[in-house]
């Protein structure tokens, strides 16, 4: 493999890795996102998701 295709297998690692960590703490803050990660199972990343998806409220009740 050349050294240009490692280098952007790293970069894109850290990229996914730097948006890991901002998406895990982000939800923190949405009344929704929060109230989601409190059921087992939902962790911050499926909890951001459901919020961005802005699935209806009769759905989640």
């Amino acid at each position: 493999m050349p050294k240009s295709a490692d280098w952007d297998a790293g970069r894109l690692i850290s990229q996914i890795l730097e948006l890991d960590v901002e998406v895990t703490h982000r939800p923190r803050g949405k009344e929704m996102a929060h109230w989601l990660m409190k059921v087992p199972g939902i962790g911050p990343h499926v909890a951001t998701a459901l919020v961005a998806l802005s699935i209806p409220n009769w759905i989640l009740h």
